[in-house]
């Protein structure tokens, strides 16, 4: 099988520990994209926070797109125009917040480039730093958020958000997609909103098909896309579950695992 694309989640799996994309992974995927490879930076965070690695990668140049907030968006980097678009509803982000409170947790929505939230704490700090945006402290999550939100996100220490998703999964599950993007962060994003489905729409732009897909991760939240790709590789690093269902296991963020996957299966170094 000759592999077009490659879809990348980018938090623990193409950027290392210190959220560095290294000069290998760099100039490999360059490489790879000269020889007419698609890379698609598929991620949970905002817009905003993928596009100093797609502008580092050159995605513009070579026609490659971003699958943003876990699949709520999908752009094509070439001419900027959004070609899949999904958001929770005004209605949705209230009932979220609401449930949020019973459970005590921190709850985030998105506006722009801007981060909104009634609550303060370590990790939503956290999802500032890493996107580099900034944070709106409202007093009134409800009066604030107006206009839906591509998702919203809970906070709390890992213990806590283990016992709030199988709680939110029980009363809400029906109706939300929830991902476990990292072990402090717990995303509700609309139904049949995952990386896997918008992958879909992004190869059909492209007109090509899953089997022509290789796609990396190391997450709750890259486990659909890993069963969806024609080849699914995890990342060293990767929790268990998405190693067992993986066709490949490669080297850890830290250790060029994505640059070495690329390496093997596509440019056959």
């Amino acid at each position: 099988m000759t592999y077009k694309a490659i879809a990348l989640d980018m938090d623990g799996t193409l950027l290392s520990t210190k959220n560095k994309l290294t000069p290998r992974a760099k100039d490999t995927l360059i490489q790879a994209q000269k020889a007419g490879l698609k890379v698609i930076l598929a991620s949970g965070r905002p817009t905003f926070g993928i596009m100093e690695t797609a502008k580092t990668l050159r995605l513009k140049e070579f026609g490659g797109l971003i699958v943003a907030y876990n699949g709520g968006r999908v752009i094509d980097l070439r001419t900027d125009e959004v070609i899949h678009e999904r958001n929770l509803t005004l209605e949705e982000c209230h009932s979220i917040y609401d449930l949020s409170r019973i459970h005590k947790v921190g709850l985030m929505a998105y506006d722009n480039n801007n981060i909104i939230t009634e609550d303060h704490d370590t990790y939503i700090e956290t999802e500032s730093k890493l996107n580099n945006i900034q944070i709106n402290q409202i007093p009134n999550f409800k009066a604030a958020v107006v206009k839906g939100s591509p998702k919203c996100m809970a906070t709390g220490t890992p213990e806590h958000l283990i016992k709030v998703e199988q709680e939110f999964t029980a009363k809400i599950g029906d109706c939300f997609n929830l991902f476990r993007s990292m072990p402090y962060f717990l995303d509700i994003a609309p139904k049949n909103v995952s990386k896997a489905t918008a992958l879909e729409k992004a190869l059909k732009f492209l007109n090509l098909n899953a089997g022509e897909l290789v796609a990396c991760g190391d997450s709750y939240n890259d486990i659909e896309m890993i069963k969806f790709a024609g080849l699914g590789i995890a990342i060293g690093n990767a929790i268990d579950e998405l190693k067992e269902i993986a066709d490949h296991i490669t080297a850890t963020n830290d250790e060029n695992g994505v640059a070495k996957a690329v390496e093997k299966f596509i440019l056959n170094a």
